[in-house]
């Protein structure tokens, strides 16, 4: 539990400030593991639920933007997510 505390506290604000965001959001995903186990489990749980649902709205949101990019001939790349 203080290796949790000091994790949020200490060591996840540090890396915010650094910029290392990643690092910043799994240093704090892993202290509410360990700190709050059945918080995480019933969050990790609703994730799982909507993952498909997640999915689809990221391809409804995708698709309308490549028509339009490739239609003035833009070069790009859209890649989706889901968090």
């Amino acid at each position: 539990m203080k290796i949790c505390s000091e994790t949020v506290f200490l060591y996840a604000p540090l890396a915010h400030r650094l910029g290392l965001y990643s690092i910043k959001t799994e240093l704090e995903d892993l202290a509410l593991k360990y700190e709050h186990p059945l918080i995480y489990r019933e969050i990790e749980r609703k994730f799982k639920e909507t993952e498909e649902e997640r999915g689809k709205y990221i391809e409804e949101i995708i698709d309308p933007l490549q028509k339009v990019l490739k239609k003035e001939g833009v070069d790009f790349t859209i890649k989706g997510r889901l968090k």
